[in-house]
Order: structure tokens, then sequence, then C-alpha cells
């Protein structure tokens, strides 16, 4: 599966094709914050999807909504300092999804922050002798049935 990349503190947007084409995810927002006495470091992402699925709910006074499968799918998160995505399977974590309604869905990962900001750090390390910026990234990749993400 492919991974959806954001690069944090960023004003551009963000989107990925999904599914074969069957729908299109975008980031809406990234927040991140320090939790349990500062152990842990939360990252929610907000993501919105277009479905070309035909797969429709309804909802009293709105407009029919789609229900991407990405949203069925577990979620799994990892941070780096580049735009490519860890390759050691240690970097990530898994996370949660919540979905009020079948367009928008918020992905929340935990990382332990020690773990974190040391992997931030060797990313800051590499970027920094190949003279690169060093620009934070969350990945997020989907697992499970459904999440053959491609792009």
């Amino acid at each position: 599966p492919a991974t959806l990349g954001a690069r944090l503190c960023r004003d551009e947007p963000v989107s990925r094709t999904v599914g074969h084409g069957a729908a299109s995810i975008h980031v809406l927002g990234v927040s991140m914050q320090s939790t349990g006495g500062g152990a842990c470091l939360v990252a929610e992402t907000v993501l919105h999807a277009a479905s070309a699925d035909k797969c429709y709910i309804t909802q009293a006074g709105s407009n029919l909504r789609t229900v991407p499968e990405s949203f069925l799918s577990a979620w799994r998160c990892a941070l780096s300092i580049n735009q490519v995505a860890p390759a050691d399977p240690s970097a990530w974590v898994t996370g949660s999804v919540t979905s009020a309604f079948g367009t928008d869905a918020v992905v929340r990962c935990g990382f332990r922050t020690e773990a974190a900001l040391q992997s931030l750090a060797a990313g800051r390390a590499e970027a920094d002798a190949a003279g690169l910026p060093p620009l934070a990234w969350l990945h997020l990749e989907a697992i499970g049935p459904g999440s053959d993400a491609q792009g």
C-alpha cells in the first residue's frame, strides 16, 4: 500500500487517490499535542473523502454522503523529517479512526515522545548532511481490507 504524506506547517493541500481510483482522500488539518505529562505525542489528522464507488447513505437534512472503504480500515502513522516514509517498521504506530458521517474522519495516532524525537533527530541529521531543509512529515497508511492506496 502507498502512503499519504503530509508536510507539517504547510499551507498547500494534500490529496491522494486510493482504492484503484475509487476515492480521493484530502487532508483537512493536522493537530499535534503532548499528553500524559509529555510522555506521549498525539497526532490527529482530519481527512475528507470524495468517493467514486457509488456507495451512499442518507442523513436527515443533509445531502447524500459517500462511505469510502478507507474509513473502514485501520490506519498506521509515522513521523519523519523528509518526504520518504520510514522503512523501519518500529517507526510506525497503529492509529484509530473516528467518523461521525461518511465523508470525514479523524485518524488519531499516539507516539512515545522520546522515540518520536529520536527518530526526528536522526532524520534531521540526515537532512543536514544532505544539505536539505529539515521539514517534518506525518505519514498515514491504510492497513487491512480495502486499503490498497495508490497514486
